[in-house]
């Protein structure tokens, strides 16, 4: 009994293996791809607050009541123009009273300077006069800074934004005031992780998320070569004037770096298993092949090949994927073939 269900068995898989060998395995139909090289590149987003190059924001230098206000808010102002006079009768005393010490001084000075020609007096007169003369100076220049200080006035043409004081409002030294801006360069400060140290450069590119969804072109000015106190890299970039960036506001920058060009695999290309990342090579024989790859970079649905399995020239499977396996026969198709066209 048991040596005839050993010849049975024996009997059922010859009979398989004949079936087999009569009706061979269907070839997979597949579209291949030639691997090329490419240019890939890493990309980097951080954001930072845009600032116009010529921009100046003003603070109360000095205490004291608000006396006017300019009824230029939100709008264009010429240099020179006033902007805001804090406590204008004070200041304009300090300086009248400046001017006129130094009128006596100079006046003095130069009565002296004629009576040493005659003799009336001697040298001594002429240096109390000459030191009193350039301690009124001294005084009108301090008392010059401080009335401007109290007189504040536009320093180029701009826009100037609105002023935050009331008339009779008390400010303090440090009180915000307002800010003249005007159509110059941008500025946006950012910061970077202290893995990118190194390897983002000044010669590498940076653009500007605006409003309207433009994207302004700029380049970086300067990168520190230190971490601020929050672990972090600054990094200074500067864009062209443009009405689609707002003075103030918080900006989305792209760096573009590690420029390079490598071999490049399709992403939909790429498998992966729990041994790695893989993809299919078409070999000589129209098989199939699974070669295990080692990955980079992935710019525009392309990733960087770092291993040295494949090479240039080389076809894998790009369409029938979920088909092949390897050693797999294959019937190569061309992708104008498989479009119908």
């Amino acid at each position: 009994m048991k040596k005839f269900l050993l010849l049975t068995l024996l009997l059922l898989v010859f009979q398989q293996t004949t079936l087999a060998s009569t009706h061979p395995q269907q070839k997979v139909s597949i579209i291949p791809e030639k691997l090329t090289t490419a240019e890939f590149y890493e990309k980097y987003t951080a954001i930072g607050q845009a600032k116009l190059a010529n921009s100046k924001d003003y603070f109360a230098k000095v205490k004291g009541k608000v006396d006017f206000i300019s009824n230029m808010q939100a709008a264009k102002i010429a240099k020179g123009d006033i902007v805001i006079i804090i406590d204008k009768e004070i200041a304009e005393k300090l300086k009248s009273q400046a001017e006129a010490n130094l009128y006596l001084a100079e006046s003095t000075h130069n009565r002296n300077l004629s009576l040493l020609k005659k003799n009336i007096i001697n040298i001594e007169e002429i240096n109390k006069s000459k030191a009193s003369l350039e301690q009124a100076r001294s005084e009108y220049a301090k008392a010059l800074k401080t009335y401007d200080d109290m007189v504040i006035k536009a320093m180029e043409d701009g826009y100037v934004g609105v002023i935050r004081a009331n008339i009779a409002d008390e400010v303090k030294e440090g009180d915000y005031l307002f800010s003249l801006i005007t159509k110059s360069d941008f500025y946006i400060f950012v910061e970077l992780p202290e893995i990118l140290r190194g390897r983002i450069l000044t010669s590498d590119a940076v653009s500007a998320h605006g409003t309207s969804d433009e994207i302004i072109p700029g380049k970086i000015l300067a990168i520190s070569d230190y971490l601020s106190n929050n672990g972090t890299i600054t990094a200074k970039f500067e864009f062209p004037y443009s009405d689609n960036l707002l003075h103030g506001a918080f900006v989305e920058t792209d760096i573009i770096f590690n420029k390079h060009q490598a071999l490049a695999l399709p992403e939909k290309a790429v498998l992966k298993n729990n041994q790695g990342d893989f993809v299919y090579v078409i070999t000589p024989e129209n098989k199939v092949k699974q070669v295990f790859v080692t990955l980079g970079v992935r710019t525009n649905n392309m990733i960087e090949l770092l291993s040295n399995e494949l090479k240039e020239g080389d076809m894998i499977v790009l369409d029938g994927l979920t088909k092949v396996y390897d050693g797999a026969e294959v019937v190569v198709n061309s992708k104008t073939e498989a479009s119908g066209t």
